[in-house]
C-alpha cells in the first residue's frame, strides 16, 4: 500500500476520502480497523499529506509533513486552522513576508488551485505541494521533497551563468545532438539570433544557420562535404581540436568534449590573432625579406616534394638557377640600397614572366632558382632565354638614370641517378658558371646528346 501511494496522486485521493469520513458511530469495526490502517500506512510515507476539512482545519498530518515544515507532530484531535500550521512550520520567508505567504498559501487552498507551489523550509528543504478538493469539501495536500531536484537546477543555473560570461563560444548538445545551452558567445561569434538559440535547435540547423549567413570560407559546392564531416566529427566524439576558417577571417579552434550519456559540449576559442603570428612566422621562417620570395629553405622542401613526384609517377621537374651579371659592379658605382633594389626588380620580373605552377625563390645574395613541374630540359631552356630577353631589355629605373642589367641562367632537369635536390641544384650551378664563362647574359644546358638520366659526368669539375 506504501508504494503504491506514493506512485500518483489517485491512491492518495482515494485513501484521503475515506480517510475524511467520519468513523461509523458505535458500529462496525471492520472500518474502525481500515480506516486506522490507512492513517498509519499514510503516516509512514515518504511524501507529506496533510487533511483538512472544509473550514480548513486541520484532520490528519502525517509524519513526513511535520518533518518537512521542522514542527513537532500536533496532539491528537488538534483543530489548528491552515493559518496555524503555516505559522508553526520553519518556512524561509522574513517575518515581514510571512503574513503575506500565509494569506496567499490560504487563499489558494480556499480556491482549490491544484497548480503545483514550491515551498522552501528553513532547514533548506524545498518541496512541492499540490492541492486536491475531496466531494466532502475539505483539502488535501500533498508534499513532494523535490530538494535534489532544486539543487541540480541550482547548480545547472550556476553552471550557464558562468558559461555565459566567459570569452568562448560553448554549445551542449544532448544524445540525440540537439542543442540545451547556448552560450552568450557562441550566439555572436555565429551571429544566431536569440529565439533560435534558446529554441533548443539540432546541430546540423546550427551548421545551416552557418551557411545561410555564408559564414564558412569554402565555396558553394564545398559547404555540403563540410557539413557532412563536421556531422561525423560531433558523433564520433572527435577528440582532436580542429581549426575552423570563417569567411571573415577568423580562425576558430573547435573542440568537441563527449560527455556521459552520448551528449556533447562544444567549445570554439577565437584564435585569430594567434593564427596570425603564426602565418607571419612561417611566412619569416620561408620568405627571403627583401623581395617576399620563397627562400632557399622554402625552395628546396617544395623542390623535394616536386621530385617525389618525379619517383612516383614519372613526371619531369626542371630547376633554373639565375645570376645578375656584373652584380658587384652595381654596388660598387651606386650604392647598396641601388643594388637591394636592382634584386628587388629581378625579382619581380621573374615573378611576372614565370607559370602558375612555377616556384620562385631567392637562394643567394644575388642568385635566383626557379622550379619548373612537369617541365623537360628542351622546354625549360626556352622559359629560361624568355626570361633572360625580357630582363635584358629592362633595365632599372631610378632618379637620373637607367641601370642595364642582364642574367646568366643554368638550366638542368632531375634524373634517376640524382640523389636528391642537392644534385639537381649542383647541376644547375654547373651550368650557371658555363653560361659565365662564356660571356654572361646566356643560357646554359647540358649538352644535347646527355639526358637527365646520364649527368653523371657534368659533376666532373669544370677545370678537369
Amino acid at each position: 500500500m506504501k508504494n503504491d501511494a506514493r506512485k500518483s496522486g489517485e491512491p492518495l485521493s482515494m485513501f484521503a476520502r475515506l480517510l475524511a469520513q467520519e468513523p461509523p458511530e458505535g458500529g462496525d469495526e471492520n472500518a474502525v480497523k481500515e480506516l486506522q490502517t490507512l492513517r498509519t500506512a499514510l503516516s509512514e510515507i515518504a511524501d507529506g499529506i496533510i487533511l483538512l476539512d472544509r473550514d480548513l482545519r486541520l484532520d490528519f498530518i502525517n509524519r513526513a509533513a511535520c518533518e518537512f515544515a521542522g514542527a513537532a507532530m500536533p496532539d491528537a484531535g488538534s483543530k489548528q486552522t491552515y493559518a496555524e500550521l503555516i505559522r508553526g512550520a520553519h518556512v524561509a520567508t522574513s517575518r515581514e513576508s510571512l503574513e503575506q505567504f500565509i494569506e496567499r498559501r490560504v487563499q489558494t487552498v480556499l480556491r482549490g488551485d491544484p497548480t503545483p507551489v514550491d515551498v522552501s523550509f528553513a532547514g533548506g528543504k524545498v518541496v512541492r505541494s499540490r492541492c486536491v478538493v475531496l466531494p466532502s469539501g475539505g483539502r488535501l495536500l500533498t508534499y513532494t521533497d523535490i530538494t535534489d531536484i532544486v539543487r541540480q537546477h541550482d547548480e545547472l543555473r550556476s553552471l550557464h551563468a558562468a558559461l555565459d560570461h566567459v570569452e568562448y563560444g560553448v554549445v551542449l548538445l544532448d544524445q540525440d545532438l540537439r542543442a540545451r545551452f547556448i552560450n552568450r558567445a557562441f550566439r555572436s561569434m555565429s551571429d544566431m539570433p536569440d529565439e533560435m538559440a534558446d529554441a533548443g535547435p539540432a546541430f546540423r540547423e546550427i551548421l545551416d544557420h552557418g551557411r545561410k549567413n555564408s559564414a564558412y570560407a569554402l565555396s558553394a559546392n564545398e559547404v555540403d562535404g563540410y557539413i557532412a564531416q563536421r556531422m561525423e566529427q560531433v558523433r564520433g566524439g572527435e577528440v582532436r581540436p580542429i581549426e575552423l576558417r570563417w569567411a571573415d577571417g577568423r580562425v576558430v579552434r573547435h573542440q568537441i568534449t563527449a560527455l556521459p550519456g552520448g551528449s556533447r559540449m562544444l567549445t570554439y576559442t577565437d584564435i585569430t590573432d594567434l593564427a596570425r603570428t603564426a602565418d607571419q612566422l612561417e611566412r619569416l621562417a620561408t620568405t627571403d625579406s627583401l623581395t617576399g620570395l620563397a627562400n632557399r629553405r622554402q625552395f628546396i622542401s617544395l623542390a623535394e616534394n616536386e621530385i617525389g613526384r618525379f619517383r612516383r609517377y614519372g613526371r619531369p621537374v626542371s630547376m633554373l638557377l639565375v645570376d645578375i651579371d656584373m652584380f658587384k659592379a652595381v654596388n660598387d658605382r651606386f650604392g647598396h640600397d641601388v643594388g637591394d633594389q636592382m634584386i628587388t626588380h629581378i625579382a619581380m620580373l621573374c615573378e611576372e614572366n614565370k607559370r602558375a605552377p612555377d616556384v620562385v625563390a631567392r637562394v643567394g645574395g644575388e642568385e635566383f632558382a626557379i622550379l619548373l613541374p612537369e617541365t623537360g630540359t628542351e622546354s625549360s631552356r626556352a622559359v629560361a632565354e624568355r626570361l633572360r630577353r625580357t630582363i635584358a631589355t629592362s633595365p632599372l629605373e631610378i632618379p637620373d638614370a637607367k641601370i642595364p642589367v642582364t642574367i646568366s641562367v643554368g638550366v638542368s632537369e632531375f634524373g634517376a641517378p640524382m640523389s636528391g635536390v642537392s644534385d639537381l641544384m649542383k647541376l644547375a650551378d654547373r651550368m650557371l658558371y658555363a653560361a659565365k664563362r662564356a660571356g654572361r647574359n646566356r643560357v646554359a644546358s647540358p649538352p644535347n646528346d646527355v639526358g637527365p638520366q646520364d649527368v653523371s659526368g657534368l659533376f666532373a669539375p669544370l677545370d678537369g
